[in-house]
């Protein structure tokens, strides 16, 4: 069988110094591709044997056997990738050569996640880093090779230990899949388990609050001065408007017009803007936080959303409610109640809501069995 690659130590003439050395490089061919790599040696040209690939003449001994050292070594790591029908490549070669070790999933996790990085925006980064945390947490250490429709299936065990929710778990399916997707693009990956792996969720009932949840959830006594007061009005003001976490976490005074009674802000997540009237609740809230502060401060101090998530179900459980509480639920709250509730023209909701399309928002339609009971009543009454 032909051999993939070839491995020498040639002399740059080309690269010839002021002084008249010239540079040492190990030249790796593979198939039709060639890199040159440095290795930080210059001899003049007439130190150089091209046949035998040595240098010539004294004290050239420790240098011979380090060219030796090298070539020996890549020979050896790009065999062992040939025997194990790895993945070879030129750039696995280079960082090999460069110390970098790619045979660690989390070096191949970290070099495509600086890639993406210059295209997601600061929530999505944070989900992917919340990803890695997890995976470390779940394996401290990784091998490419191990990276399995196995190694997939036990990873959602553990998430499934962590009790991190099914919607939790699908979006932590999705990030590795799209990193493991890149790194097969950039040839650091041959195969991806997900193709034998379906993670997306089955739908589900839209979790909301009615106006008598939310009017028993605005009425729970806690402490003014504790965290639990701070959450709880960033969760009514997120009801109100239909902010997301991340909005409310960024909104800052100079977004808020108290004269006209609007929010105006570009949405983190999607980078669009979006305009907000508020109502009167919001309003308060809107003086009661923004009392003496400057244009460029924040309206509300911020809170991870961990914590906001933790201290929700405490206040769930403060007034027994029976569904599970995550800040997110006041976007579903917004929408539900301005679609079903108040019969806010969709079209007006989807433009509030910062939503691209539509068919997002329909899904606030009629989520709620006794809101459908009771238009049917008034359509047929007969």
């Amino acid at each position: 069988m032909k051999k993939q690659f070839s491995i020498s130590i040639i002399l740059r003439t080309d690269k010839k110094g002021v002084d008249g050395r010239c540079p040492l490089n190990v030249q790796v061919r593979l198939h039709d591709k060639i890199v040159k790599l440095p290795v930080k040696q210059k001899v003049y040209p007439e130190e150089w044997d091209k046949k035998t690939k040595t240098c010539i003449g004294k004290g050239f001994g420790e240098i011979n056997i380090f060219l030796k050292e090298i070539v020996l070594k890549l020979e050896k790591f790009c065999m062992n990738k040939v025997n194990n029908n790895q993945l070879l490549t030129i750039d696995v070669i280079k960082d090999y050569y460069n110390g970098v070790n790619l045979n660690c999933f989390y070096t191949v996790f970290d070099k495509m996640l600086e890639i993406k990085s210059q295209k997601i925006k600061e929530p999505t980064l944070y989900k992917y880093n919340l990803l890695r945390k997890y995976l470390k947490e779940f394996k401290k250490r990784i091998d490419v090779a191990e990276v399995n429709l196995m190694f997939i299936e036990d990873f959602e065990a553990f998430l499934r230990r962590k009790d991190d929710g099914k919607h939790g778990i699908a979006n932590h399916h999705k990030n590795l899949d799209a990193i493991i997707n890149l790194a097969i693009k950039h040839k650091l990956m041959i195969d991806n388990p997900y193709i034998n792996k379906e993670y997306k969720e089955k739908s589900e009932c839209l979790v909301f609050l009615t106006p008598d949840e939310l009017e028993s959830f605005s009425k729970i006594k806690v402490n003014p001065d504790s965290g639990l007061k701070l959450t709880k009005d960033r969760f009514i003001f997120a009801c109100l408007t239909g902010l997301r976490y991340c909005d409310v976490n960024t909104l800052s005074m100079k977004d808020i017009d108290f004269k006209s009674k609007l929010i105006t802000k570009i949405q983190v997540k999607t980078g669009n803007p979006v305009t907000i009237p508020l109502n009167m609740r919001a309003f308060v809230m809107a003086k009661q936080y923004g009392k003496g502060k400057d244009k460029d401060e924040l309206l509300f101090p911020t809170v991870t959303n961990q914590n906001d998530n933790s201290r929700l179900k405490t206040l769930g459980e403060a007034i027994e409610l029976n569904k599970n509480l995550t800040f997110h639920v006041s976007r579903h709250t917004f929408g539900t109640m301005m679609v079903n509730y108040y019969n806010t023209p969709i079209t007006i909701v989807k433009e509030m809501m910062g939503h691209t399309d539509i068919s997002i928002t329909a899904k606030y339609a009629n989520v709620n069995t006794d809101i459908m009971k009771e238009a049917m009543r008034n359509k047929f009454k007969f």
